[in-house]
């Protein structure tokens, strides 16, 4: 069921970056609700989020070390803006994660970490794209900027 929800967002966000479906406060309430719905199913099963939890590091650990870099480099600014503990986490888990002579299975607990926080961070910042978009429709102003930035985040976050 994990595996149904993952994939109904994954078509969700990419029939939004086709312009399929369109971009309104529904479907960023139904992309939210699987995303939860996920989230319920991993919690409420260790063996399901294990594999969730394996899966997605998986994923970052077979990408190039370049792209690996290049997502850690990201990481480490989403850092420097956030609250300390958070920061500290972050910057703690893209070290782990970039340290190849550190234990295979503490680097995929690291790049879960990283990817997970990521994409979470990702989602909240088209939740907010989605608001203020909607905040300059009403408004009339800016709408153009503003569906700009909304399409770079919706390319932006990994599928």
């Amino acid at each position: 069921m994990n595996d149904v929800f993952l994939k109904t967002q994954r078509h969700v966000q990419r029939k939004l970056r086709t312009g399929e479906c369109p971009s309104d406060e529904l479907i960023l309430d139904l992309e939210i609700d699987v995303e939860a719905g996920a989230i319920d199913i991993r919690k409420s099963d260790k063996n399901v989020e294990k594999t969730a939890k394996y899966r997605l590091a998986a994923r970052l650990n077979a990408r190039k070390r370049e792209e690996k870099e290049r997502f850690c480099e990201a990481m480490l600014k989403a850092a420097e803006v956030s609250a300390e503990k958070l920061g500290s986490e972050i910057r703690e888990d893209v070290a782990v994660s970039l340290d190849e002579t550190v234990d295979q299975e503490d680097r995929l607990e690291s790049d879960y970490g990283s990817m997970s926080r990521g994409l979470r961070m990702a989602l909240k910042a088209k939740e907010r794209a989605v608001e203020a978009a909607d905040a300059a429709h009403k408004l009339g102003k800016g709408g153009e900027i503003v569906s700009t930035c909304w399409e770079w985040i919706s390319s932006s976050v990994p599928t």
